[in-house]
């Protein structure tokens, strides 16, 4: 069954002859719809899944066999029909702090047309480690974005920005799990107010997030899809073109991992500061500022990064999602329900065992078969049509006789379609063979 879009196969029967016009509808048999749930498979931390971690986790899903993994964690999936599609997507969300909880991942739901064959990258967003409590103003990593955009030109159709981490301290806190949360309404990433006049912006225009303008003492920000977060380190998020790895501030003593789609990591932006774990900023469209502590035993929130959308917008909230991201594909709406057709010069009457022509068109190629009283008719049974196709009929039943035409389409994405009934009253034979 192909998916998201269930589709009609249109097929109209004709009866030789020239007596009168019937009009009626095809029987509606459409496709159920079909739902694709794009899941971590697995994974967690900084690295996306691997080709193996997705086959495994998709076995007994509509997805089985369809996802390709050419680069770690970014899944390649086609529609194999055109249509509208319902696309719902989630940000995933930061790790905890000893403030609590990071921010929440922001979710999307869309409107889109999607063309079949054409590949999607689709990288779902993980979350973000929590803080590694042997640390100093331990925090929590930022969780990673959620991504969908077209592998031929990498334009977006959809991003869900992931959360900042939670905090490293209760003292003197200008930010809250407020600031941490993805924003679905924005593509600018969250910036951060720091103690003592300093701040960490957020990433704009799909630039990632930055560090303190403090110079010292902050975690890794969020990556936005042009860009990393500000160099922190190696503990930045890491944007599209470096792979959308978390970040992982590796000479901090006790670094807590980004979550895969760029968030940034909890840590230290120097060595000369290995034993502390600012807070990281969650990945997004844009990046979120880097969580950090402006002199005042303050260790602030990361903040959550900025959304995205193309097509038409059903629904968003900031702050929705807890835990790893996810994206979810469905087809919208039926492309038709109910087709009209007509038989042309139908008669009322036939005479047994004389010729007479059949004839179909069709929407969608295929074959087709042609049946009195439910019984295949000999010489009709199976005949490829294009756009149309006919073949003769010879009554073998007297009385009264229901022609109809059934399609089976070569398209397995259409479903197979039957006329309605032609009612024709079969004579006896009144002239000579």
């Amino acid at each position: 069954m192909r998916a998201q879009i269930s589709k009609i196969a249109a097929a109209s029967l004709l009866i030789s002859s020239s007596v009168f016009t019937l009009t009626f509808p095809l029987s509606n048999q459409a496709n159920a719809t079909t739902s694709y749930s794009f899941t971590n498979a697995g994974a967690s931390g900084m690295n996306g899944p691997t080709q193996g971690q997705v086959n495994s986790a998709y076995s007994a899903t509509t997805l089985a066999g369809k996802v390709l993994i050419n680069t770690q964690g970014v899944q390649e999936w086609a529609p194999t029909a055109s249509g509208l599609y319902q696309i719902n997507l989630a940000g995933a969300s930061g790790g905890g702090g000893i403030s609590g909880a990071g921010g929440k991942g922001a979710f999307l739901s869309i409107k889109v047309s999607l063309t079949a064959g054409e590949t999607l990258s689709i990288v779902v967003g993980q979350k973000g480690s929590d803080s590694n409590t042997i640390a100093a103003f331990p925090s929590g990593a930022g969780g990673g974005g959620t991504f969908v955009y077209k592998k031929s030109d990498n334009s977006y159709i959809a991003v869900a920005g992931g959360g900042g981490g939670g905090g490293g301290s209760n003292t003197s806190l200008l930010t809250s799990q407020l600031t941490a949360n993805g924003k679905f309404d924005t593509t600018t990433g969250s910036s951060v107010t720091i103690t003592g006049g300093f701040n960490s912006p957020g990433g704009t225009s799909g630039s990632g997030g930055r560090g303190s303008t403090r110079l010292l003492l902050f975690g890794g920000p969020g990556a936005g899809v042009n860009s990393d977060g500000a160099t922190s380190n190696n503990g930045q998020g890491k944007s599209r073109l470096n792979g959308w790895i978390g970040g992982n501030a590796s000479t901090c003593t006790y670094p807590a991992a980004g979550g895969f789609g760029g968030g940034g990591g909890a840590g230290c932006e120097s060595a000369s500061y290995n034993l502390y774990g600012w807070a990281g900023g969650g990945g997004g469209y844009s990046g979120g500022g880097a969580g950090g502590n402006g002199g005042n035993s303050d260790g602030q929130y990361g903040g959550g990064g900025g959304s995205y959308y193309t097509g038409t917008f059903l629904s968003g909230t900031t702050g929705s999602n807890i835990g790893h991201g996810y994206v979810t594909i469905t087809s919208s709406e039926l492309v038709s329900t109910t087709n009209t057709v007509s038989i042309t010069g139908s008669p009322a009457t036939a005479e047994y065992n004389r010729p007479l022509t059949v004839s179909a068109a069709v929407s969608q190629p295929g074959k087709i078969t042609f049946t009195e009283n439910g019984r295949k008719i000999p010489g009709c049974i199976a005949k490829i049509v294009l756009t149309s196709t006919s073949c003769i009929w010879k009554p073998r039943i007297r009385g009264s006789v229901r022609v109809v035409a059934i399609l089976t389409p070569a398209d397995a994405g259409y479903s197979a379609s039957t006329s309605a009934p032609v009612n024709i009253s079969v004579i006896r034979r009144t002239t000579p063979r």
